[in-house]
């Protein structure tokens, strides 16, 4: 009887605690089956039954990822906080021990501003005389200024003037460290740099002042005879000038063009120079037009004409003799056009061989890209859209000597192309219709050292 009392008061216990657990909402978020059903949040099984009413449920905890406040971050409390990332910038300044603050990056004179490429066209076009115009300048920061002089200076040759300069800019915040260091080398005659100075410095002044190093460096080369490499050099330098961002001198560029044509005459327009080239025997009955051929067939990654051949060995009008040997050129020939400098480079490998100013599209009318060498004509005569051609040697044709066509990737012509001109005042300027105006005389050149099926490019 006793046991059958103890059963029965352990049933009644058991349903009423089963019962108080089954009504909890506390419990309700863990069903079993449920994505949640792992463990009751803490304290749930030990709390008292509910004693509100049912419709009002119990409060539930606050998330453990909480929306971030303003300026605070949010952090799991669960996790240790880690360490600063050293590719983030703090937010506030890092405090030295001297107790001043880093200073900031300069925030102007970088490499667009406007005043600091002024300074670095002019001190390439008058070296001579940039200090005197620095010296007249009060829109620069006084740093900046000095830094200018203490360039200018050394160029000239005040060494101990410039010592002096950069002594005092030693840690100004607007002075840049790689600026700091071209200096001390300028000073200390260790300047040159063996690449182009657009890839070795964002600073335009220094850009400026590398050019007029590697120039004076071109022209000591050709004094000395030296004219393979001071044809490399004037070759680095005219690429390297019309990437700077300021607009080009013509004047600059007339000069250095006119050392780079004069030594190349002696090197890739040389037979007995080392330029890149093989050899050939003349056969019984070669033509020039004969050999090409035969060449092309045993060669024919080769982009060779006549003219190549002609000029590179001084045969132009001789008449070729059977067993002569002839140096053939191997580097492949392109054109580049920039058209903000209005000048056109014959490139050979990665070296210019000749340069000329020329006149190009008004209003954008040259249009940039890349294009190929098409038909070259002699004496052209002019095709107007739905009119007569107009007859070469007629005052309205503006063709001039030579016609040099463009094509499109396609094969299809363009409209486009190198030309002489009736009209050499134009040259330097935006006056055509699109086409590449040159002197006659350049584009007659220029016809006959220029392979169909070359490359053009036109950048802006």
């Amino acid at each position: 009887m006793r046991a059958l009392l103890l059963c029965t008061l352990g049933a009644v216990l058991m349903w009423f605690v089963w019962h108080s657990l089954a009504s909890s909402p506390a419990n309700a978020a863990f069903e079993p089956g449920s994505p949640g059903a792992m463990l009751p949040p803490e304290g749930a099984l030990s709390a008292p039954p509910a004693v509100a009413a049912p419709s009002a449920p119990i409060a539930p905890e606050p998330a453990i990822h909480a929306a971030p406040q303003p300026d605070t971050v949010s952090t799991p409390p669960v996790q240790p906080t880690p360490p600063a990332s050293p590719f983030v910038a703090p937010e506030t300044p890092v405090v030295r021990d001297s107790g001043s603050q880093t200073p900031p990056a300069p925030a102007v004179h970088r490499g667009g501003d406007k005043l600091e490429i002024e300074l670095a066209r002019s001190l390439v076009s008058d070296p001579g005389r940039f200090c005197d115009a620095v010296e007249g300048r009060r829109d620069l920061p006084t740093a900046r200024r000095d830094l200018a002089l203490a360039v200018g200076k050394a160029l000239a040759g005040k060494l101990d003037e410039a010592r002096r300069l950069a002594e005092s800019l030693q840690k100004d915040p607007l002075v840049r460290a790689s600026e700091s260091e071209f200096l001390d080398r300028l000073i200390g005659g260790r300047p040159t740099v063996a690449q182009f100075a657009s890839a070795t410095t964002e600073s335009p002044l220094v850009w400026a002042a590398l050019l007029v190093v590697e120039s004076r460096a071109a022209e000591a080369l050709a004094a000395d005879g030296k004219s393979r490499e001071a044809a490399q050099t004037y070759s680095e330098i005219l690429l390297d000038y019309v990437r700077a961002p300021w607009s080009p001198d013509a004047n600059v560029l007339r000069r250095w063009s006119e050392g780079l044509n004069k030594s190349q005459q002696k090197y890739r327009w040389n037979r007995a120079a080392d330029w890149p080239s093989i050899s050939v025997k003349v056969e019984p009955g070669d033509s020039l037009i004969a050999l090409r051929k035969r060449l092309l067939k045993d060669h024919p990654e080769l982009l060779l004409c006549t003219g190549q051949i002609e000029r590179s060995n001084g045969i132009r009008g001789t008449t070729l003799q059977p067993g002569q040997t002839l140096k053939i050129p191997t580097d492949r020939a392109r054109m580049l056009v920039d058209l903000d400098a209005r000048w056109a480079f014959y490139i050979v490998g990665n070296e210019v061989a000749q340069a000329w100013e020329v006149g190009v599209g008004k209003e954008g009318g040259t249009r940039q890209g890349q294009y190929t060498v098409g038909d070259k004509k002699e004496e052209p005569m002019w095709f107007r859209p739905g009119q007569a051609p107009v007859p070469y040697g007629s005052p309205e044709n503006p063709l001039g000597t030579r016609w040099i066509a463009w094509l499109d990737a396609d094969g299809a012509t363009t409209g486009l192309g190198f030309h002489g001109t009736n009209q050499p005042e134009s040259i330097g300027k935006d006056e055509s219709q699109g086409c590449i105006r040159m002197r006659n005389a350049d584009v007659e050149e220029l016809f006959e050292i220029l392979p169909r099926g070359a490359v053009i490019q036109v950048q802006p």
